[in-house]
């Protein structure tokens, strides 16, 4: 029995530490400033929603996104809601980025337009701007910050968003 409550409390310990699991290499930023994913998280990204040609337009599909191995547990099942042209896929997340404990990924995409995404915590929005500016985003305390990148620029900032604390890079 003394070795059943060992291995019990062994599990649990266990299940509980790795629920915390890092995914900062999943989900990582070639250039925090610019908003800059890396090969993995763009992929990750690119197949939350699928377009497929309908009528005289595009029509958004809900895909299954390809996960790393290494990152598999940590992922749920995405959910599609639409509202007139704009689709957002939210992914489900455990784990952490930057220590702060994550919610969900967030990919907002309006058809034939404009993409980005959120990065959803279970902290607070000045939470997620230490984080954030920890990790070289340098947001201002005003939360948010048009960047002229390239041929198109990016919103980057941070924000509440559905009651939780929110790190989003909106191309625009």
């Amino acid at each position: 029995n003394h070795r059943a409550l060992i291995a019990t409390c062994l599990f649990f310990a266990c299940g509980g530490a790795s629920a915390a699991a890092p995914l900062d290499d999943l989900l990582h930023f070639e250039d925090p400033y610019k908003c800059t994913v890396s090969k993995n998280f763009d992929a990750l990204l690119d197949g939350l929603i699928r377009w497929e040609e309908a009528g005289s337009g595009y029509k958004g599909k809900l895909a299954s996104p390809p996960v790393p191995a290494a990152f598999q547990n940590w992922i749920g099942t995405p959910e599609l809601t639409v509202t007139g042209n704009e689709y957002r896929a939210t992914l489900p997340l455990r784990g952490t980025w930057r220590g702060l404990p994550l919610h969900s990924l967030v990919r907002i995409e309006w058809a034939e337009s404009e993409t980005g995404f959120y990065l959803v915590f279970d902290a607070t929005r000045n939470q997620v701007l230490a984080a954030a500016n920890r990790a070289g985003f340098q947001i201002p305390q005003s939360g948010s910050e048009y960047r002229d990148v390239e041929a198109i620029g990016v919103n980057v900032g941070v924000d509440t968003f559905e009651e939780r604390g929110a790190l989003y890079c909106i191309d625009g």
